[in-house]
Protein backbone atom coordinates (compact mmCIF):
# COMPACT_ATOMS: atom_id res chain seq x y z
CA UNK A 1 0.00 0.00 0.00
CA UNK A 2 2.75 2.12 1.06
CA UNK A 3 4.62 1.68 -2.06
CA UNK A 4 1.60 2.40 -4.26
CA UNK A 5 0.63 5.44 -2.64
CA UNK A 6 4.19 7.30 -3.06
CA UNK A 7 3.88 5.67 -6.81
CA UNK A 8 0.72 8.07 -7.50
CA UNK A 9 2.59 10.90 -5.95
CA UNK A 10 6.02 11.09 -8.05
CA UNK A 11 4.81 12.75 -11.49
CA UNK A 12 6.66 12.31 -14.35
CA UNK A 13 8.32 15.46 -15.84
CA UNK A 14 6.99 16.32 -19.46
CA UNK A 15 9.79 16.16 -22.36
CA UNK A 16 11.61 19.24 -22.82
CA UNK A 17 11.40 20.46 -26.51
CA UNK A 18 14.54 20.48 -28.71
CA UNK A 19 15.78 24.14 -29.23
CA UNK A 20 15.98 25.11 -32.90
CA UNK A 21 19.96 24.95 -33.77
CA UNK A 22 19.78 28.24 -35.64
CA UNK A 23 23.21 30.53 -35.62
CA UNK A 24 24.60 33.66 -34.94
CA UNK A 25 26.45 34.63 -37.65
CA UNK A 26 29.59 37.69 -38.77
CA UNK A 27 30.78 39.06 -41.92
CA UNK A 28 33.91 40.70 -42.51
CA UNK A 29 35.08 43.24 -45.19
CA UNK A 30 37.87 42.57 -47.22
CA UNK A 31 40.50 44.97 -49.16
CA UNK A 32 40.96 44.84 -52.72
CA UNK A 33 39.51 41.32 -53.39
CA UNK A 34 39.73 40.06 -57.83
CA UNK A 35 39.78 37.00 -59.85
CA UNK A 36 41.29 36.19 -62.73
CA UNK A 37 40.94 34.15 -65.82
CA UNK A 38 41.35 30.55 -64.20
CA UNK A 39 38.34 32.01 -61.85
CA UNK A 40 40.89 32.07 -58.56
CA UNK A 41 39.89 34.75 -56.45
CA UNK A 42 42.29 36.90 -53.50
CA UNK A 43 42.22 39.33 -51.22
CA UNK A 44 44.83 41.79 -49.84
CA UNK A 45 43.39 41.38 -46.27
CA UNK A 46 40.67 43.00 -44.35
CA UNK A 47 39.38 45.93 -44.09
CA UNK A 48 37.58 46.14 -40.59
CA UNK A 49 36.33 43.75 -37.76
CA UNK A 50 33.00 41.24 -38.21
CA UNK A 51 30.09 42.86 -38.41
CA UNK A 52 27.16 40.72 -37.41
CA UNK A 53 24.07 39.98 -39.38
CA UNK A 54 20.16 39.72 -38.26
CA UNK A 55 17.53 36.90 -39.69
CA UNK A 56 15.73 40.88 -39.00
CA UNK A 57 16.72 42.69 -42.08
CA UNK A 58 15.54 45.52 -40.87
CA UNK A 59 18.45 45.97 -38.28
CA UNK A 60 21.35 45.09 -40.85
CA UNK A 61 24.14 47.34 -41.85
CA UNK A 62 24.03 47.44 -45.75
CA UNK A 63 26.54 45.91 -47.24
CA UNK A 64 29.39 46.98 -50.03
CA UNK A 65 28.93 46.56 -53.52
CA UNK A 66 32.17 46.11 -55.36
CA UNK A 67 33.89 44.17 -52.30
CA UNK A 68 34.28 40.91 -50.95
CA UNK A 69 33.27 39.40 -47.66
CA UNK A 70 34.59 36.70 -45.51
CA UNK A 71 31.45 34.64 -43.78
CA UNK A 72 31.54 32.80 -40.61
CA UNK A 73 28.56 31.48 -38.12
CA UNK A 74 28.36 29.65 -34.18
CA UNK A 75 25.50 27.41 -34.14
CA UNK A 76 23.17 27.53 -31.15
CA UNK A 77 24.71 24.02 -30.10
CA UNK A 78 27.95 25.76 -29.88
CA UNK A 79 30.15 24.50 -33.24
CA UNK A 80 32.04 27.26 -35.22
CA UNK A 81 32.26 27.16 -39.12
CA UNK A 82 34.86 27.16 -40.60
CA UNK A 83 36.83 25.77 -38.08
CA UNK A 84 39.65 27.82 -37.15
CA UNK A 85 37.63 31.00 -37.22
CA UNK A 86 37.01 33.50 -33.67
CA UNK A 87 33.62 34.24 -35.37
CA UNK A 88 33.46 37.24 -32.80
CA UNK A 89 32.79 41.66 -33.15
CA UNK A 90 36.45 41.37 -31.64
CA UNK A 91 37.65 38.58 -33.65
CA UNK A 92 38.44 37.22 -37.20
CA UNK A 93 35.89 35.38 -39.97
CA UNK A 94 38.38 33.59 -41.29
CA UNK A 95 40.13 30.29 -40.05
CA UNK A 96 43.49 30.64 -39.04
CA UNK A 97 46.05 30.25 -41.83
CA UNK A 98 43.86 31.44 -44.14
CA UNK A 99 46.23 33.20 -46.77
CA UNK A 100 43.25 35.04 -48.83
CA UNK A 101 43.87 32.76 -51.69
CA UNK A 102 40.61 31.39 -52.75
CA UNK A 103 39.47 28.78 -55.57
CA UNK A 104 35.78 28.62 -56.78
CA UNK A 105 35.26 25.00 -55.91
CA UNK A 106 34.37 22.94 -53.10
CA UNK A 107 30.99 22.41 -51.48
CA UNK A 108 29.45 24.92 -49.33
CA UNK A 109 27.33 24.16 -46.42
CA UNK A 110 25.15 27.25 -47.09
CA UNK A 111 23.22 28.64 -50.24
CA UNK A 112 23.21 32.15 -51.30
CA UNK A 113 20.72 34.53 -53.98
CA UNK A 114 20.57 37.72 -55.41
CA UNK A 115 18.40 40.39 -56.50
CA UNK A 116 18.94 43.44 -58.87
CA UNK A 117 22.66 41.65 -60.08
CA UNK A 118 24.57 42.23 -56.50
CA UNK A 119 26.29 39.18 -56.93
CA UNK A 120 26.41 36.86 -54.00
CA UNK A 121 29.34 34.80 -55.81
CA UNK A 122 30.66 32.18 -53.09
CA UNK A 123 33.90 31.47 -53.12
CA UNK A 124 36.26 29.04 -51.52
CA UNK A 125 39.99 29.37 -50.54
CA UNK A 126 42.88 26.58 -51.29
CA UNK A 127 43.02 25.76 -47.79
CA UNK A 128 38.98 24.91 -47.83
CA UNK A 129 39.22 26.25 -44.47
CA UNK A 130 37.18 30.00 -44.94
CA UNK A 131 33.96 31.08 -46.86
CA UNK A 132 33.93 34.65 -48.70
CA UNK A 133 31.36 35.87 -50.91
CA UNK A 134 31.86 38.91 -53.73
CA UNK A 135 29.25 41.38 -54.22
CA UNK A 136 29.15 43.23 -57.85
CA UNK A 137 26.70 45.74 -57.63
CA UNK A 138 23.58 46.76 -55.44
CA UNK A 139 20.40 44.92 -54.86
CA UNK A 140 20.05 42.62 -51.93
CA UNK A 141 22.59 39.03 -50.61
CA UNK A 142 20.13 36.36 -49.51
CA UNK A 143 22.06 33.70 -47.61
CA UNK A 144 20.89 30.65 -46.29
CA UNK A 145 22.27 28.36 -43.89
CA UNK A 146 20.99 24.97 -42.96
CA UNK A 147 22.05 23.76 -39.31
CA UNK A 148 21.87 19.77 -38.47
CA UNK A 149 20.44 18.57 -35.29
CA UNK A 150 22.48 18.20 -32.11
CA UNK A 151 22.01 16.56 -28.81
CA UNK A 152 19.24 19.07 -27.34
CA UNK A 153 18.97 20.76 -30.53
CA UNK A 154 16.86 19.95 -33.71
CA UNK A 155 17.82 21.09 -37.13
CA UNK A 156 17.34 24.63 -37.87
CA UNK A 157 17.36 26.97 -41.37
CA UNK A 158 18.92 30.50 -41.12
CA UNK A 159 18.18 32.83 -43.60
CA UNK A 160 19.78 36.46 -43.86
CA UNK A 161 18.55 38.92 -46.35
CA UNK A 162 21.39 41.78 -46.77
CA UNK A 163 20.75 45.21 -48.88
CA UNK A 164 23.75 46.03 -50.75
CA UNK A 165 24.38 49.39 -51.85
CA UNK A 166 27.37 51.20 -53.63
CA UNK A 167 30.27 51.19 -51.79
CA UNK A 168 31.56 55.14 -50.70
CA UNK A 169 34.58 54.75 -52.28
CA UNK A 170 36.22 52.22 -55.12
CA UNK A 171 38.35 49.85 -53.99
CA UNK A 172 42.22 51.92 -54.00
CA UNK A 173 45.01 49.92 -55.46
CA UNK A 174 47.82 50.28 -52.91
CA UNK A 175 47.55 52.85 -50.29
CA UNK A 176 46.84 56.45 -50.25
CA UNK A 177 50.50 57.99 -49.09
CA UNK A 178 50.14 61.68 -49.38
CA UNK A 179 51.05 63.51 -46.96
CA UNK A 180 51.07 67.68 -46.46
CA UNK A 181 54.64 68.73 -45.61
CA UNK A 182 57.90 70.10 -47.19
CA UNK A 183 60.14 69.34 -49.86
CA UNK A 184 62.89 70.27 -51.90
CA UNK A 185 63.24 70.67 -55.71
CA UNK A 186 64.99 67.62 -57.28
CA UNK A 187 63.01 65.29 -55.02
CA UNK A 188 59.43 63.92 -54.74
CA UNK A 189 57.38 62.00 -52.59
CA UNK A 190 54.67 59.53 -52.24
CA UNK A 191 51.28 60.45 -53.34
CA UNK A 192 49.30 56.55 -54.01
CA UNK A 193 52.06 53.61 -53.13
CA UNK A 194 50.35 50.44 -55.23
CA UNK A 195 51.59 47.88 -52.61
CA UNK A 196 50.30 44.46 -54.76
CA UNK A 197 52.91 42.07 -55.54
CA UNK A 198 54.35 42.46 -59.08
CA UNK A 199 54.09 39.06 -59.85
CA UNK A 200 50.02 39.18 -59.23
CA UNK A 201 49.82 41.15 -62.01
CA UNK A 202 51.00 38.86 -64.73
CA UNK A 203 50.42 35.31 -63.16
CA UNK A 204 46.54 33.63 -63.45
CA UNK A 205 45.26 36.08 -60.48
CA UNK A 206 44.98 38.66 -63.68
CA UNK A 207 45.77 42.45 -62.67
CA UNK A 208 45.72 43.86 -59.52
CA UNK A 209 42.74 44.60 -57.90
CA UNK A 210 41.07 48.61 -57.48
CA UNK A 211 42.13 51.64 -58.84
CA UNK A 212 44.55 54.55 -59.12
CA UNK A 213 43.01 57.57 -57.92
CA UNK A 214 43.54 60.92 -60.73
CA UNK A 215 45.63 63.07 -59.24
CA UNK A 216 45.90 66.64 -60.08
CA UNK A 217 47.61 69.77 -58.85
CA UNK A 218 45.32 72.26 -58.01
CA UNK A 219 47.93 75.04 -57.01
CA UNK A 220 51.64 76.01 -58.02
CA UNK A 221 51.76 73.91 -61.01
CA UNK A 222 54.95 75.06 -62.39
CA UNK A 223 56.48 73.90 -58.84
CA UNK A 224 55.37 70.62 -58.71
CA UNK A 225 54.22 67.58 -61.40
CA UNK A 226 52.45 64.32 -60.95
CA UNK A 227 54.83 61.40 -61.64
CA UNK A 228 53.20 57.85 -62.63
CA UNK A 229 55.69 54.35 -62.17
CA UNK A 230 55.43 53.34 -65.70
CA UNK A 231 57.98 50.83 -65.50
CA UNK A 232 56.49 47.62 -66.54
CA UNK A 233 59.85 45.78 -64.56
CA UNK A 234 58.76 47.61 -61.32
CA UNK A 235 57.57 46.81 -58.42
CA UNK A 236 55.47 49.85 -57.70
CA UNK A 237 54.25 49.35 -61.24
CA UNK A 238 51.18 52.36 -60.81
CA UNK A 239 52.23 54.19 -58.34
CA UNK A 240 52.13 57.91 -58.26
CA UNK A 241 54.36 60.49 -56.49
CA UNK A 242 54.70 64.17 -57.07
CA UNK A 243 58.02 65.97 -58.31
CA UNK A 244 58.84 68.97 -57.38
CA UNK A 245 60.72 71.53 -59.92
CA UNK A 246 60.61 74.85 -58.23
CA UNK A 247 60.58 77.02 -54.63
CA UNK A 248 56.54 77.36 -54.90
CA UNK A 249 53.76 75.93 -52.57
CA UNK A 250 51.41 73.73 -54.38
CA UNK A 251 48.43 72.02 -53.40
CA UNK A 252 47.51 68.35 -54.82
CA UNK A 253 43.90 65.83 -54.42
CA UNK A 254 43.16 62.88 -55.87
CA UNK A 255 40.02 61.80 -57.06
CA UNK A 256 37.83 58.80 -58.87
CA UNK A 257 34.39 59.06 -60.20
CA UNK A 258 31.28 57.04 -59.30
CA UNK A 259 30.31 54.05 -61.23
CA UNK A 260 26.60 53.51 -60.87
CA UNK A 261 25.84 50.96 -58.68
CA UNK A 262 28.84 49.89 -57.32
CA UNK A 263 30.75 52.90 -56.03
CA UNK A 264 30.30 56.70 -54.98
CA UNK A 265 32.31 59.29 -56.55
CA UNK A 266 35.06 59.89 -54.33
CA UNK A 267 38.06 62.73 -53.68
CA UNK A 268 40.60 63.24 -50.66
CA UNK A 269 41.53 65.98 -49.02
CA UNK A 270 43.78 68.34 -50.27
CA UNK A 271 47.17 68.07 -49.58
CA UNK A 272 49.63 70.56 -49.55
CA UNK A 273 53.74 71.18 -49.76
CA UNK A 274 56.01 73.66 -49.43
CA UNK A 275 59.51 73.44 -51.64
CA UNK A 276 62.18 74.89 -50.53
CA UNK A 277 65.38 75.27 -52.73
CA UNK A 278 67.79 71.83 -53.67
CA UNK A 279 69.69 70.98 -50.54
CA UNK A 280 68.30 73.57 -48.05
Amino acid sequence: MLALTLASLVIAAPAQADTPNTVTAYVQPMKNCAWGRMNIMWCEGNLSRPIPISPDPGVNTPLWANTGYALCWTTAAGATLPSGATCTPAGSATATGNDFTLSATGMFPLTMRDSGESGCELHLNNAQNSYFFFLRSQGTCTITIPTPAAPGFTEAMSVFTLPVVAAPAPAINGDITANSGRGRVGTSSPLQTVTCDYENQFSTFGTCPGVVLNWTVRSGRRSCRIVTDADATSETLGSVRLHFIRRVRCTVQGSYPASPGRWQAFSTSTFTYTVSRRGS
